[in-house]
């Protein structure tokens, strides 16, 4: 590798700055090419780009310097307390030694705020963040941090649950982590709420996208963002995974949680470049860990209690089914099924009882194209001369329907819902003005006109016929 030694030199008012440093600027095997009348000023369309202008920092930043010839890149650069200033040369850029800011030789220009990052990111095996710019300014800067996983990167992970963006701060103001987006299958349309624009990609084409941009953003949009996923493997078990990315505000003078940056740049390797050390998250993952499968236990546990209930019900429902079918003959209508009794009834409360037992109630009849589907049901089972060949009685007298006077004489109502009873067909000599008759019976005798009946007669052959509302 070649050594080279830079001078530089900055004029910021009245005051200057002079710094020598003198490093390798090898990248493995490869080296930083030199090349003529580049533009070193970031965002311009030159073959170089080299960081930013910054001042009186106290920040560690993540940041690089770009041969796009020699596709080759220092990533690492650590901002000192100096003022340090991007300046226009003919000379390739170098990394000083000693301060680790990245600057060049040649004439310095003129002193003026940071201009505008690229893009960093930082990734590990399975996720990738990026931040643009690193350092905001207040109210005239605009933040975009974009958090991305792809299916592709890793086969293991068969699901992907939930996506987060998360804040996190080590003072005031908004101290501590905070959540800023989350991108589920249930949430994952773009949105705008005030100064925060959210984009979000849930399995798009294997992709797994958040995205958010601020708008000026302020002191409280710096800090670590860190981006998380969860979800399941293969196997079925859990699977986490997160990466950071330090997002400071110019003139802070706080660190950025160093504590909890994972990975961040911690030690320096052989070739001269800053390497990774990610944060040992591994007891807080086995807690995470062991809570899952406990919760895992627990589902396995309600499901098997669940399938058993369902095995119940359905026992329960094919033994009603089979008592439905020794107690009541059956008319199948689109709406309502009707059910009339094989037995005679001993009393009101009974037969109703009997109906609720079959998810239904004592038929009432709200119109004349109802009672005349009721009576047509009847017709078809008793014939005219009073023999009944379905039924083991031979003569009845008469089915019980679900209307009542009990509360208020004369106001007949329907026993079930309860209302007023909205259709009536009284028989010639009904009602009675007997106190004692509660009940609505249709009677065979007059044409299954309805009258007044007691409510208790063990001794009358006397059906009942239920309402069940058709489910299906």
């Amino acid at each position: 590798m070649e050594a080279r030694k830079m001078e530089r030199k900055s004029y910021l008012g009245d005051k200057s700055l002079r710094s020598t440093a003198s490093r390798d600027l090898g990248v493995g095997d490869k080296s930083l090419r030199s090349t003529a009348s580049r533009d070193l000023g970031v965002g311009d369309e030159k073959k170089v780009k080299c960081g930013q202008v910054e001042r009186k920092w106290t920040v560690d930043l993540v940041s690089g310097c770009t041969d796009l010839e020699a596709t080759t890149t220092t990533t690492i650069v650590k901002m000192s307390s100096t003022t340090t200033t991007t300046t226009k040369s003919d000379q390739q850029p170098s990394l000083d030694s000693d301060s680790l800011t990245c600057s060049s030789a040649g004439s310095a220009g003129d002193s003026q705020l940071p201009s505008q990052p690229v893009m960093h990111t930082k990734q590990n095996e399975f996720m990738q963040i990026n931040a643009d710019p690193v350092v905001i300014q207040e109210g005239i800067s605009q933040l975009t941090v974009n958090c991305t996983f792809t299916t592709d990167l890793k086969a293991e992970v068969a699901t992907v649950m939930m996506m987060g963006l998360y804040r996190i701060r080590d003072q005031a103001p908004n101290y501590g982590k905070q959540e800023v987006a989350i991108v589920t299958r249930q949430k994952a349309n773009d949105d705008v709420v005030g100064n925060l624009s959210v984009v979000r990609k849930f399995n798009v084409s294997g992709q797994y996208f958040l995205s958010i941009s601020v708008k000026n953003p302020a002191s409280k949009d710096a800090g670590i963002y860190k981006c998380s996923l969860i979800g399941s493997d293969t196997s079925k078990e859990p699977f986490i995974a997160a990466v950071t990315i330090p997002v400071a505000m110019f003139g802070d003078s706080f660190p950025l949680l160093p504590s909890i940056q994972a990975p961040l740049p911690d030690k320096k390797s052989n070739d001269g470049i800053m390497s990774d050390k990610p944060a040992d998250f591994s007891k807080p993952l086995e807690e995470i860990n062991s809570q899952l499968h406990a919760l895992k236990s627990a589902v396995e546990t309600v499901t098997q209690n669940v399938s058993a209930l369902e095995k119940f019900r359905q026992n329960v429902e094919n033994r009603l089914t089979n008592m439905k079918l020794l107690m009541f003959l059956e008319i199948v209508d689109t709406k309502t099924n009707y059910y009339i009794s094989i037995f005679d009834f001993s009393h009101v409360k009974v037969a109703q009882a009997t109906c609720e037992l079959f998810g239904g109630y004592l038929a009432e009849i709200d119109s004349l194209e109802e009672f005349e589907l009721v009576v047509n049901f009847f017709l078809g089972v008793f014939d005219q001369s009073g023999e009944d060949p379905s039924l083991p009685s031979d003569v009845t007298e008469g089915v019980l329907i679900g209307g009542t006077d009990e509360e208020d004489e004369g106001q007949w109502r329907t026993r079930f819902s309860p209302k007023n009873l909205p259709y009536i067909v009284w028989s010639s000599d009904s009602p009675s003005k007997d106190t004692s008759k509660n009940c609505l019976v249709m009677r065979k005798n007059a044409e299954w006109k309805m009258t007044d009946q007691p409510c208790q007669n063990p001794k009358s052959p006397t059906k009942f016929v239920c309402e069940v509302p058709n489910k299906k």
